[in-house]
């Protein structure tokens, strides 16, 4: 029980480190994708974007969504003005260039 009571403060302690320090968003590139991934007077909705959102808040990371067609995004990834495209297909062309994670966001 003491083990754990130190593991916790342990935690809470680094959790209020990485805290203290703000972090610049990241600027992430989507496309339009409704009823996925939806641009609106809101700002980004729908599904995966809800997925996205929760991935990042869970680390403390803030993002930008930004919307582009697919040729648009790609390019601004590749030119460093974009620092992920979300859900974007793999493929043998596209891994050239890019990191794609081992999972899907979504699978259809």
């Amino acid at each position: 029980m003491h083990y754990r009571s130190l593991v916790l403060v342990f935690i809470l302690c680094l959790s209020g480190v990485s805290g203290a320090a703000e972090r610049a968003p990241l600027r992430l590139a989507t496309l339009e994708y409704p009823p996925y991934i939806t641009e609106t007077e809101r700002g980004a909705q729908g599904l995966v974007v809800d997925v996205v959102k929760a991935a990042f808040a869970r680390i403390g990371q803030p993002i930008l969504i930004e919307f582009f067609p697919v040729a648009r995004g790609q390019q601004r990834l590749l030119n460093g003005q974009a620092d992920a495209f979300f859900s974007i297909k793999k493929t043998a062309e596209r891994e050239q260039t890019m990191l794609f994670t081992q999972k899907a966001l979504m699978r259809q």
